[in-house]
């Protein structure tokens, strides 16, 4: 029987990108006031914080099968903030959390999302932001062009997350640090050796050529072996089914035998679709970057493609999605109602992680709270255990979460989900 799972609540960020512009679009900086930096005290006051929370909707996407149902996180965040307050607040100041929906209309998503980022900056006027999916042109608009501390859990290439300025914090890895990490894992497993030929697929939206220039091609190159052939195709919606076609077919010529997959799951389903029906059956490497290791993949690919498909993942994934004795206590305390779903309890528990890394950089930043006394704080969590189930830390030359990740493979024959394969390894190699 399959077994009804998803690698993370953020996946719908692959589903944004399946019916519009693509999850991380940044070509142009939205916003018309100045960033204030992160020094100033704006949305604190002597007895309160705003803290903004945007949430897409994807009740649209869960319904047609394009995301995963994660469950009310909104509830979930605005009961934790209420257990801050009634137990004093945070140094002595209550927390307001400013609530704000996008993407109703997913045709007008990305404009959506500068909306409420005008919303939570300039009207709102809030201190810092946390978002389970906020990404490309909008981390530059709130984080970048407002000075607006933004702790989230999407994923994003190095390119989007420095246009905030220092001030974004990812509960997730950078785009490069993802394809590293695959690289690594395999490699340790002894597989990597054994391929004759790599390639890479994907589209080439903002940040992804310089993700594999400065992620992949070198991890692969220490690993004593190179990127023999390069399937990259330029962004566009929809996807280019001839030049799909035109890469599997080069490919199949090449005899590449392995494909690190870089896409969301409709662009990789897309490639394994094209690839069944000319016959090549090449072994898939993928990570965490746009949740290629989320299982709603097998909505779009022939399940047949997926055998022996292998990659690293430092999320939650059978046998344990929810590992941690404080993801059991998140569940049972703010979302009860989601037990017996993995996907409600993995939204649960995120949020949880989410919320109280915002809290401990608050707690740390001190009762004299300015952004930049915040950033001090998150920068100063140190070593933590992640919703994964493997350790994260923040530092100040380091703003992504994950310091460990292990092995995942695609189980065909038995749950038909990602599941763990290996034991929790440094990220960093």
């Amino acid at each position: 029987m399959r077994r009804a799972h998803a690698g993370r609540a953020a996946a719908v960020l692959g589903a944004v990108a399946v019916m519009l512009l693509g999850a991380c679009t940044n070509s142009s900086s939205a916003g018309s006031a100045s960033a204030t930096g992160p020094g100033d005290s704006t949305g604190v006051t002597a007895d309160a914080i705003k803290i903004g929370w945007p949430t897409i909707d994807q009740s649209a996407l869960v319904q047609a099968g394009l995301a995963t149902d994660v469950g009310d996180t909104t509830t979930i965040a605005t009961k934790m903030v209420d257990d801050w307050n009634a137990n004093g607040g945070i140094n002595g100041r209550k927390v307001e959390l400013v609530t704000k929906t996008f993407g109703t209309d997913i045709a007008n998503l990305l404009p959506d999302m500068q909306r409420v980022c005008l919303e939570l900056a300039e009207d709102e006027k809030v201190f810092a932001t946390a978002a389970f999916s906020w990404f490309g042109d909008a981390v530059t608009c709130l984080a970048g062009d407002h000075g607006t501390p933004l702790v989230t859990e999407s994923s994003m290439p190095t390119t989007v997350l420095d246009s905030g300025k220092g001030n974004v914090f990812l509960a997730n890895f950078a785009w490069e640090d993802a394809m590293q990490s695959a690289v690594r894992v395999v490699d340790d497993s002894g597989q990597l050796a054994g391929f004759q030929r790599i390639g890479v697929f994907g589209q080439l939206e903002p940040g992804m050529r310089d993700a594999i220039d400065n992620g992949l091609a070198p991890a692969l190159q220490k690993a004593g072996t190179s990127l023999a052939a390069d399937g990259t195709i330029p962004f566009g919606v929809p996807i280019d089914s001839a030049a799909v076609a035109a890469v599997v077919s080069r490919f199949k010529a090449e005899n590449v035998d392995a494909v690190f997959a870089t896409g969301n799951f409709y662009v990789n389903g897309a490639f394994m679709t094209e690839a069944q029906r000319q016959d090549y059956h090449p072994t898939y490497v993928m990570s965490d970057l746009s949740e290629g290791t989320d299982d709603l993949i097998l909505k779009f690919a022939p399940a047949e493609q997926l055998d022996h498909a292998i990659g690293a993942s430092w999320k939650g994934k059978p046998p344990d999605p929810v590992p941690s004795p404080d993801d059991q206590t998140c569940i049972e305390t703010y979302a009860p109602a989601a037990r017996g779903s993995v996907t409600q309890e993995i939204g649960a528990s995120q949020t949880c992680e989410l919320m109280n890394l915002v809290r401990r950089g608050l707690e740390g930043a001190g009762s004299d709270l300015t952004r930049a006394s915040f950033i001090a704080g998150m920068e100063g969590l140190g070593r933590f255990t992640t919703s994964g189930g493997g350790l994260g830390s923040y530092g100040p030359d380091n703003h992504t979460m994950p310091d460990q990740v292990r092995l995942v493979r695609f189980d065909l024959a038995g749950c038909q989900c990602w599941t763990a394969a290996g034991d929790w390894v440094d990220a960093g190699g």
